[in-house]
């Protein structure tokens, strides 16, 4: 609304309820009311005059629709600090600041404390006659506390200046936004208004001095945690890495301020992965405790720091006699697929297991073709000495005989010298996607294309030596390096023909590793996107960092896959097959209706 010239209010007299002249400046946005409503400091019951006229325009207090509890806000707030935080965010979402007008406390945690708009330098106003040394913003939060809790009991979401002043370099031009206004530092330097327009007036630079030091380092953790290995994107974040990321929000902060944030987001992450592995021991120790029969081990250096730990539950182990006599042994790795991240790609061994472990894991299948996870372990390396102990620890369980059972596995890093020496009689058949990805790929730099790894698969599938010399006739025209490697290998160990052969003991079709890649649906995937990783530890990234909630994941998801595995037992008629032996049923039925009977007399 313009204001109105001297010779106006003189030939029409003012009404008497009519708002005072200060007050004709004020604006509502209505923006604001939602965002309040959505932090929290404004109730959806409470309602707010959008009448100019009105004597409690924009005006909100707790006997408005408000409650005693709650003031005519929505939440209660613990403290007069998370009170203020709330009122912070308020303010740097709607683009102004806040600075407190007055406070009191008392002994019992309460007290009163009153935020008002702070006036920024260079601040225009909408009422461009008054100096802007005798205007004040309207806008303002009263706060009442008593035995530790919070409400706002009245808030007036008035304002009588441009806003979102912190995100400009300079003030907005003459007549920006509809309103004509002017900068007071150009008026004072500019003695007429010709020798204004020759003039180049220099403005201070402006920020925003809203958003704390909790609000700029919660901004670059959740952009971090939007990519992969977030724990190893946190530590080596630097301070170009948290201007970028802050000015991509449209907040500028200096080098100083830079590394004030990187020091308090390294602080918060080491503590955040020492509490997790300093409680990690006790929460194992009370899941053994409430489920009897639960295997578990914990071990820690001379200096108490962590070594390794073990779990396997007593559901799992007892499920294991059930199952087959098959059983894979394989590391959780991190996602091959790393993308861009705002510290650049990140490179294959800059992974979380890097920085604080990888876990070891044990897999079996039941009759239904249904993967069971029954053992989980997390180590300071994949290597011998902790393969070793991993076995020893399912030996020691003596639920089955391991060396009775077809072992799925790779043969790096230890864990093909750990099989023989701890299970001598097991059938050792490596696992097909650490040959190609670990051993091909990594090592021999042998480049894979999805058909050239699935030619390796087929030839791995090889029911007579005939077929697998036709299928490695035909990979060596496409793929020479590859089967000159795989030449050198033991056939007994990864060829399904030699290995009935010499071992006398099923493969159970499988060839990794990941035992639901059983029918060929899933080899070309990565572990991540694999059925069984899904099933038993969820989509979200598995981190070494955070082992407590690892291990809280994979017994959740035991428990979900029990319970649903009883519940289609429960509803599944008596008489009724398991739905796998079902369709081979029906496969059987179908091929002996196309059989015909000749009578050879």
């Amino acid at each position: 609304m313009a204001a109105t010239s001297s010779k106006a209010s003189e030939a029409r007299p003012v009404p008497p309820t009519a708002l005072p002249a200060a007050s004709q400046f004020n604006r509502l946005d209505e923006m604001d009311l939602q965002e309040a409503k959505r932090l929290g400091l404004l109730s959806d019951t409470v309602s707010v005059s959008l009448d100019a006229a009105a004597p409690d325009f924009g005006i909100a207090y707790e006997k408005k629709g408000g409650t005693r509890t709650a003031g005519c806000g929505a939440d209660v707030f613990s403290s007069q600090k998370s009170l203020q935080e709330r009122c912070k965010q308020l303010a740097m979402k709607r683009g102004f600041q806040l600075f407190v007008s007055g406070s009191s406390t008392r002994q019992n945690g309460g007290g009163n404390v009153k935020y008002r708009c702070k006036k920024l330098h260079g601040q225009q106003f909408l009422d461009p006659n008054t100096p802007a040394s005798k205007q004040q913003c309207p806008f303002y939060i009263n706060g009442y506390g008593k035995d530790q809790s919070w409400k706002i009991t009245r808030a007036c979401f008035l304002h009588n200046h441009f806003k979102f002043i912190g995100w400009r370099v300079a003030p907005p031009a003459a007549g920006e936004g509809g309103e004509t206004a002017k900068s007071d530092s150009a008026t004072s330097q500019s003695p007429s208004s010709e020798t204004a327009g020759d003039q180049k007036v220099k403005v201070r630079r402006q920020r925003n001095t809203t958003i704390s030091m909790k609000a700029l380092c919660r901004m670059v953790t959740e952009e971090v945690n939007k990519y992969p290995a977030p724990n190893v994107g946190m530590a080596k974040i630097d301070g170009k890495a948290i201007r970028r990321i802050l000015l991509s929000q449209g907040h500028t902060v200096n080098h100083m301020m830079a590394s004030r944030i990187k020091r308090q987001l390294q602080e918060a992450r080491i503590a955040k992965v020492r509490d997790s592995f300093q409680k990690l021991g006790g929460y194992l120790k009370i899941v053994a405790e409430k489920n009897q029969g639960s295997v578990f081990q914990i071990e820690t250096g001379e200096n108490g720091a962590f070594k390794r730990a073990l779990f396997i539950s007593s559901a799992t182990l007892n499920a294991v006699k059930h199952c087959r006599k098959i059983v894979s042994l394989d590391h959780i790795t991190h996602n091959d697929e790393l993308p861009e991240t705002p510290l650049g790609k990140l490179d294959d061994e800059e992974n979380d297991d890097i920085i604080c472990g990888v876990y070891l894991k044990a897999s079996t299948k039941d009759f239904n073709d249904d993967v069971l996870t029954f053992a989980l372990a997390l180590v300071a390396e994949e290597d011998q000495d902790n393969w070793e102990w991993f076995l020893h620890g399912l030996q020691d369980t003596k639920v089955v005989d391991w060396n009775d059972y077809t072992v799925v596995a790779g043969r790096t890093r230890g864990l093909q010298v750990s099989i023989r020496n701890v299970w001598p009689q097991a059938s050792h058949h490596f696992c097909m996607r650490r040959v190609v990805e670990d051993e091909l790929v990594m090592v021999k730099k042998i480049p894979m294309t999805p058909e050239k790894k699935q030619s390796i698969f087929d030839l791995a599938r090889s029911d007579s030596e005939t077929e697998y010399d036709t299928l490695r006739k035909a990979l060596v025209r496409t793929n020479e390096a590859a089967v000159a490697y795989l030449d050198e290998l033991d056939r007994a160990n990864w060829v399904k023909y030699a290995f009935l052969e010499k071992f006398r003991r099923p493969t159970f079709n499988e060839l990794t590793s990941d035992l639901s890649m059983a029918l060929g649906s899933d080899e070309l995937s990565s572990q991540h996107s694999s059925a069984t990783h899904i099933g038993w530890f969820g989509e979200d990234p598995i981190g070494s960092s955070q082992p407590l909630y690892t291990f809280n994941q994979y017994f959740m998801k035991i428990a979900e896959n029990f319970h649903k595995r009883r519940q289609s037992v429960k509803l599944r008629p008596t008489h009724e097959l398991v739905p796998l032996r079902d369709a081979q049923l029906q496969q059987i039925l179908q091929g002996s209706q196309r059989c015909e009977v000749r009578n050879s007399l």
